[in-house]
């Protein structure tokens, strides 16, 4: 945070009571209450906030309640341009703000911030984007802040409001581009899980075209009706050599010290890997009896199933690499495009995980188990033409998202020079004057 003593000219720092008009936790929200699709005021919760339409501003809402719940439940209404936020549980921790649109009803787990007449909104939104709530949380097993808290919290801004006002439109322009940006990644997100059904069901002719029954031959196999030309065989019949890998001894920390890539389930991440976090040497994979898997070898996660993060996450390997315990690893094979098989796993492994992986706790498959598992086989040049369709989308998507990482870049840089007054929009406000 800057220093007063550095604060330019026409600036002050401010508590954040003194630039609000309501700063209030929101509502309890009985189960017997909730599911209304439709009303007069959304109730929102912590979740809705991960809606990719409520990105900034709350657009969208699973709940909604009338005038009848508000009076019976003693429901708080917060005004359009309040800044909500968690204030409660792991969901504090993201730092996440957005703004509401229209008079609505928070939850009890979140906080809102009505801002006066002293205090754009906008500009209000992007100072809090600059405070780590982490850093002030009251202590306990469950993160949490109070109002308390909130209202002694100072920020630094410009005393005329036509300065926020323009400091404000210049990031929300950068905002606009991501939220474009992530509009469209969304959108060939949508076309890519529509072009796997297909393909995966009905595979390409030699023509290019897509099979259907109505213009082609299917069979029954053990997954339902297929391809004539396809085949459906157990993993196991075509991959003779399925294993895990695993830990070098912790008690020996030279075996960490060397360039031999080391793979854990975290690393399997939907791209390829190219680097991991931590590197054997040779006499730890002599010493544990690790394999090195050459590059293009497909990796699947097999312990700890049950996160989300973990759930069917798979990758391919770019370079020579081990892998740990909690990895299985498939090498190049004359039966399987590899390519083809980290597509398909994409679109059916958290099936196959829910179908097949054991325990209570935690969630795992084994070799035996994956052997076990039948998957649709086309022919390795249709393989190859299916793979290369979904590796097409993946690197618009790809392109995409790194050009939301440049915007990112660029509007961090433009909140640290701007919300700071280290660069002034003094020119910009007396050019539109």
């Amino acid at each position: 945070m800057i220093h007063p003593k550095n604060l330019p000219d026409g600036w002050h720092f401010k508590k954040i009571e003194y630039i609000s008009s309501f700063i209030r936790g929101g509502n309890g929200f009985p189960e017997r209450y909730q599911g209304k699709t439709d009303g007069k005021y959304p109730f929102i919760k912590v979740s809705d906030m991960n809606h990719p339409e409520n990105w900034i501003f709350i657009k969208k809402s699973y709940n909604f309640v009338n005038d009848y719940e508000v009076k019976k439940l003693h429901l708080t209404i917060f005004e359009p341009n309040t800044i909500v936020f968690a204030k409660v549980g792991a969901a504090l921790l993201l730092n996440r703000r957005r703004i509401l649109t229209e008079k609505t009803v928070i939850d009890n787990n979140m906080m809102g911030i009505a801002p006066n007449k002293y205090v754009d909104y906008l500009f209000l939104y992007y100072q809090l984007l600059q405070i780590d709530f982490g850093i002030f949380v009251q202590p306990g097993a469950l993160p949490s802040v109070n109002q308390n808290q909130i209202e002694n919290l100072s920020i630094s801004l410009p005393q005329h409001l036509n300065e926020q006002r323009t400091i404000a439109t210049i990031l929300s322009s950068i905002d606009n581009a991501i939220d474009q940006i992530n509009q469209l990644i969304e959108k060939y997100q949508r076309i890519k899980q529509g072009l796997m059904h297909d393909l995966f069901c009905f595979g390409i002719d030699e023509h290019g075209n897509f099979r259907s029954e109505a213009t082609h031959r299917f069979k029954d196999s053990p997954l339902g009706r297929i391809p004539e030309e396809w085949d459906c065989l157990k993993i196991g019949d075509i991959y003779s050599d399925i294993r895990t890998g695993s830990t070098p001894r912790r008690t020996r920390p030279d075996y960490f010290t060397g360039n031999i890539l080391w793979v854990t389930s975290g690393e399997l991440k939907y791209e390829v890997v190219l680097d991991t976090r931590e590197k054997i040497t040779d006499e730890a994979v002599k010493d544990t009896n690790l394999k090195i898997y050459p590059a293009g070898t497909f990796a699947i996660a097999i312990i700890g199933l049950e996160a989300e993060g973990t759930l069917g996450s798979c990758a391919i390997i770019g370079k020579e690499a081990s892998i740990n315990q909690s990895c299985v690893a498939f090498p190049e094979n004359h039966r399987v495009y590899t390519w083809y098989f980290y597509q398909y796993y994409r679109y059916y492994g958290k099936f196959l995980i829910y179908r097949y992986a054991r325990g209570t706790k935690q969630q795992n498959l084994n070799t035996e188990v994956i052997k076990s598992i039948y998957i649709k086989l086309p022919r390795k040049d249709e393989q190859i033409k299916i793979a290369e369709l979904l590796n097409n989308i993946d690197n618009v998507i790809s392109n995409y998202r790194n050009n939301a990482l440049k915007f990112q870049n660029i509007k961090q840089g433009l909140m640290d020079d701007l919300l700071s007054g280290k660069v002034r929009v003094n020119v910009l406000i007396k050019a539109e004057a």
